[in-house]
């Protein structure tokens, strides 16, 4: 279905039990695919009150958080879904998102480094540290990093484009976005 459609649908099984949560965390999503941030938020923290201690709720909300560009509120979801899920990439992969922009470049850092820990294979995880690298002037290492997973002309091309994102940067541009990055499931 289209994402307007499975809004749609997700709202019909939201409003016929507002504790289903997996019709709450469908809504959520297909509403922060629309773009609809501010109401996807809304859903998925009316679910957090639901259960508090849901691992998937808890990612959710982190993600509706960024993409409303305020990270800052995404890192207590995240550590504590970090903390109930500890062998789950996500949360760090997340949190890191969710510390940068916060501005907590250190432990933004650390999540990076940790969800790469759990999943040294995926290329997201790969990417995203390799951009937060790169962004701060790391470039050599973030090309390392890049390497391992990408074919040479992807690496050349995404190095590129994160030098012209940093100079963009460092003129007073916007930095790194959520749009920037994508959604992760």
């Amino acid at each position: 279905l289209d994402p307007l459609a499975r809004a749609a649908f997700w709202a019909r099984e939201s409003n016929i039990d507002p504790t289903d949560l997996e019709a709450g965390l469908g809504l959520a999503r297909a509403l922060r695919s629309l773009g609809q941030t501010q109401e996807a938020a809304a859903a998925v923290q009316r679910l957090a009150v639901l259960a508090p201690d849901n691992v998937e709720v808890l990612l959710e909300l982190t993600r509706a958080h960024l993409a409303r560009g305020e990270g800052f509120y995404g890192v207590a979801p995240a550590v504590q879904a970090q903390t109930l899920a500890p062998g789950d990439w996500r949360a760090p992969f997340l949190l890191a998102m969710a510390y940068e922009q916060a501005q907590r470049d250190a432990e933004a850092l650390a999540a990076h480094r940790r969800a790469v820990q759990l999943a040294p294979d995926n290329p997201a995880v790969l990417s995203n540290l390799a951009m937060f690298q790169a962004a701060r002037g790391q470039a050599a290492e973030a090309e390392a990093l890049a390497r391992q997973d990408l074919p040479p002309q992807l690496v050349a091309n995404n190095l590129a484009y994160l030098r012209s994102a940093s100079q963009t940067a460092a003129t007073g541009g916007s930095g790194r976005s959520w749009e920037s990055v994508g959604s992760v499931q």
